[in-house]
């Protein structure tokens, strides 16, 4: 499902199936990236240093990257998205990561 609907929006990088059942940070941070440069949802949320994957090595880190766009969609939403970021960062809990793409 995450293929359709996300990949209705964006083209890169490529939402394969291997990659959506383990979710590495990797791939969540280019697909978050994508969707902000190709909607301009997002826009401005992040600094340069955390759009650039090559800085974004420690958990900690990650962990901000992930719980800013969280907030951003709860924000959004109305309402509060069951995502365990701490989960998200570790490749954990694919089902809900897949539901926050």
């Amino acid at each position: 499902q995450t293929q359709m609907t996300l990949g209705n929006v964006i083209s890169r990088p490529k939402l394969t199936a291997q990659l959506l059942v383990k979710p590495p940070f990797h791939f969540l941070h280019a697909v978050l990236c994508e969707v902000v440069r190709a909607t301009g949802f997002g826009e401005g949320l992040y600094t340069p240093e955390e759009l650039n994957a090559k800085l974004m090595l420690h958990r900690p880190l990650r962990m901000l990257f992930l719980a800013k766009f969280l907030a951003l969609i709860n924000a959004a939403l109305g309402q509060q998205f069951a995502l365990r970021v701490d989960k998200a960062v570790d490749g954990g809990d694919p089902c809900k990561t897949n539901e926050f793409l």
